[in-house]
């Protein structure tokens, strides 16, 4: 009885949110992390604040499968940019609290992390589940399949989310090289190689190249066109959250 009124509470918040516009509640998610970050950089110090990282890194790639429309740009995208945005933010003040070097430490932190994480998925996958009629019984008919859904396609975006980071930073120094120091076109490199390479190249690879059931290219340009305008607008709100965050440390 208790645990039927904890599973009603939480369907009745999701109800609620249901009846805004999404992209509401995804700045409601993105103040919520932004709020989470002030409280692990303030407690937790540096340990915390990979922990977070680690933690964004797996939530974010479990949100991209979960399509949405945002009605004010009329445009479908794919869950995960705003969550995954503050990690960026979360290097920030690493990088500016601790070092360089501890910043370099916490991406190698929250890599192997994700790599445990996706390989330990992988060998739950790998067990033989008990009988169809044991899983009823147990009141797990739905798990199994529940879990395959949601994990396997998890290796083909991991791979593609590590090809887009390694084009788009090599493209970034590249282009970095030829700016002579101009703000202008160093900010124009910046959104070429972050931005817009880093976009493209993984919706490619995610969504088109390594699925099985490749998205329509209308889709697929829909979802890029929405990731980019989302990641600006991260960008934008990440620079804001750093300053409020590093003013009140």
């Amino acid at each position: 009885m208790f645990i039927s009124m904890i599973d009603l509470i939480f369907s009745k918040f999701i109800d609620c949110l249901h009846l805004l516009p999404n992209i509401i509640v995804s700045l409601i998610n993105y103040i919520f992390c932004v709020f989470i970050i002030f409280i692990v950089n303030k407690y937790f110090k540096y340990i915390g604040l990979c922990c977070y990282s680690v933690l964004c890194g797996i939530i974010s790639n479990i949100q991209v499968l979960y399509p949405v429309k945002y009605e004010i740009i009329n445009l479908t995208t794919l869950l995960g940019t705003f969550v995954f945005s503050t990690t960026f933010l979360v290097t920030d003040i690493i990088n500016n609290q601790y070092g360089k070097e501890n910043a370099m430490k916490s991406i190698y932190f929250t890599l192997t992390f994700e790599i445990f994480f996706l390989i330990n998925m992988l060998l739950t996958m790998g067990h033989t589940s008990v009988s169809h009629e044991q899983s009823i019984s147990l009141g797990m008919e739905d798990n199994v399949k529940s879990i395959q859904t949601i994990f396997l396609p998890v290796p083909r975006i991991l791979i593609s989310s590590y090809i887009s980071y390694l084009v788009s930073q090599i493209a970034e120094v590249f282009l970095l090289r030829r700016t002579n120091n101009n703000i202008i076109k160093h900010n124009i490199a910046l959104f070429i190689s972050t931005i817009l390479l880093d976009n493209i190249v993984f919706s490619l690879l995610a969504f088109y190249v390594f699925s099985q059931q490749s998205m329509s290219l209308n889709d697929l340009i829909q979802i890029i066109i929405s990731s980019i305008g989302i990641r600006l607008l991260c960008n934008f709100l990440n620079t804001l959250s750093y300053k409020i965050i590093c003013k009140n440390i």
